[in-house]
């Protein structure tokens, strides 16, 4: 399989890759994997949405719609992982949970280590805060605060 088939699939569907098949994946499999990529398809929609909005309104900046677009799919995948980890240190993943039938837990499957799993977390979030710092910086005003806002409602909901 090309390694661009490869993202597709990865990007198309739920992967349940075993470790042996895990150890023959490239870096963007393994991490579209880990963020349970399809699903940021949700998040595209609503950021096509808001461009479309904006293009009715004579607004559309391409260059603001792009960095938003890539903070949101970021920033969603940062909280699918925050979420894994999470979860797996509460024991909530564990057996018989309902996601692990669908899903890998890179954790819970023993697919990476913690060392490579916080790796993936503070890439992924750091591409999502250099977005919005982007944003900030191009916009101002009510950007920050959304920004921080929506970070503190994520790390917040991962301390309870």
């Amino acid at each position: 399989m090309s390694i661009i088939a490869r993202w597709v699939n990865a990007l198309d569907q739920m992967a349940r890759p075993d470790a042996a098949r895990w150890s023959q994946l490239d870096i963007v499999s393994k991490w579209l994997i880990a963020v349970g990529a399809p699903v940021l398809f949700i998040t595209f929609a609503a950021a096509a949405l808001g461009g479309l909005l904006a293009w009715g309104e004579g607004r559309f900046d391409p260059w603001v719609w792009l960095l938003t677009c890539i903070g949101l799919l970021f920033a969603h995948a940062s909280n699918n992982l925050l979420n894994d980890l999470t979860d797996s240190k509460q024991g909530i993943d564990k057996d018989n949970y309902y996601r692990n039938q669908y899903s890998v837990h890179l954790l819970e499957d023993k697919l990476v280590s913690p060392t490579t799993f916080y790796g993936y977390i503070a890439f992924t979030a750091g591409v999502a805060l250099a977005c919005g710092l982007a944003l900030v910086w191009l916009r101002g005003g009510l950007t920050l605060d959304l920004m921080l806002a929506v970070g503190l409602d994520v790390v917040l909901g991962r301390l309870q």
